[in-house]
């Protein structure tokens, strides 16, 4: 893989990972008219309706650069369901789904480039920023015989967009509608979660409100509590509220659930790769809930020195996700490690959601075979200790 750095130098058409975002759409008709063969790629992610995606995708052939909407929605949730079954938090202990979605863009995107004939990957991420290596590291490990190419990289296009009024005056020229992305922040969105980044969020001083797109906040949630119950196997959805579900499924309604009670809302100060700090606000209210509910269920079964293993490999993981490193062999050996732990990891969990809390309810259906010994006192009369058998425990089938 080669990290090219001028349009002259692209040996061959380019496959560009079209975002909704302005810079994204803006460079790449940039790039189309250089005279460069470019074929754009959409991801639906679930970030949108698929007729928004489906609008711009036809602003964009219009304009001169051919695109097409690929569906990946399926695997965006299932890397979230992996994400949750090993608890790979980042940093402050927040969802990256922004980082999540770059490994499933580049592994399904550059696939059908590959078919289609592509020898470039191309994306608009800006020349120093998490996703640029992001980008680079997953193309490398995918499809190393593809190169990566960003507009940002050659001098004539950072001359052509100064600021955010040039990209949307180019932009609005050549009829891509704005809806309001001529403002100085950003909004990156999956079925994971969303992201926000602005001037505002940079200042540490203080800002505003932040206008959250996937949930409420506690003062506009309900003032009653909703119960949410889930059947996992390996830490992995099974059921919600009897009702069988799949990994697109489970994120889906689990989403809505938390959103509508306020869970999942992030103020981060993160760690970045280039060693700086920067600030942002992560919405992730259905990845919070299912994690809260995968997290009661390994306290309950795991013994204690595998709940300190899959730990310890839940950071390594976290850490690599964020870094790109998704599909690296170190992370691969980490989530084969943690597989083997909560293999066993089956029961139903049951929570409240009240004004962004949760309360445990209960944890039932946990075979014999994964129940770890409890220690009880008051069952003995409340002076001495004994340890639960729980015989009159009753197994469920979770077939």
């Amino acid at each position: 893989m080669t990290t090219i750095e001028n349009v002259r130098d692209l040996p061959g058409p380019v496959g560009f990972c079209v975002s909704e975002g302005l810079p994204s759409r803006a460079t790449a008709l940039w790039l189309a008219e250089q005279g460069v063969p470019v074929h754009g790629f959409l991801a639906d992610i679930g970030q949108r309706p698929r007729a928004d995606l489906d609008h711009l995708a036809g602003e964009l052939d219009a304009a001169g650069l051919p695109t097409e909407v690929v569906d990946l929605r399926r695997e965006m949730a299932e890397l979230c369901a992996d994400v949750v079954r090993y608890q790979a938090r980042y940093d402050d202990g927040y969802w990256n789904t922004t980082g999540a979605s770059r490994a499933v863009l580049v592994r399904g995107l550059s696939a059908v480039m590959g078919r289609r004939g592509m020898r470039v990957l191309g994306h608009a991420s800006v020349s120093g920023g998490n996703d640029e290596r992001r980008f680079a590291g997953y193309t490398t490990r995918i499809r190393p015989a593809m190169d990566v190419f960003t507009p940002w990289a050659d001098p004539a296009c950072g001359a052509t967009f100064a600021d955010r009024a040039a990209l949307a005056a180019f932009a609005a020229a050549r009829g891509l509608s704005l809806a309001g992305d001529e403002a100085v922040r950003s909004l990156d969105g999956n079925l994971g979660g969303c992201s926000h980044e602005s001037t505002e969020l940079e200042r540490l001083a203080g800002h505003g409100p932040v206008q959250r797109v996937m949930s409420v906040s506690p003062e506009e949630a309900p003032d009653r509590s909703e119960s949410f119950a889930i059947t996992l196997r390996g830490g992995r959805p099974l059921r919600i509220d009897e009702e069988p579900v799949d990994a697109l499924g489970a994120l889906l309604r689990a989403n809505e659930v938390a959103g509508r009670n306020a869970l999942g809302f992030f103020d981060v100060l993160e760690n970045r790769l280039n060693g700086t700090k920067c600030r942002g606000v992560y919405e992730a209210p259905g990845l919070e809930l299912l994690g809260r509910c995968v997290r009661r269920l390994y306290q309950a079964v795991l013994p204690l020195e595998d709940a300190r293993r899959l730990q310890s490999l839940s950071a390594l993981l976290g850490n690599e996700l964020y870094a790109g490193r998704w599909f690296d062999d170190r992370a691969a050996g980490a989530r084969a490690d943690a597989d083997t732990i909560v293999a066993g990891a089956t029961g139903t969990v049951e929570l409240s959601l009240y004004k962004g809390n949760t309360f445990f309810r209960s944890l039932r259906d946990v075979p014999a075979a994964s129940a770890v010994p409890r220690q009880a006192r008051f069952g003995a009369g409340g002076f001495r200790w004994k340890v639960m058998d729980d015989t009159e425990r009753k197994e469920t089938s979770l077939v």
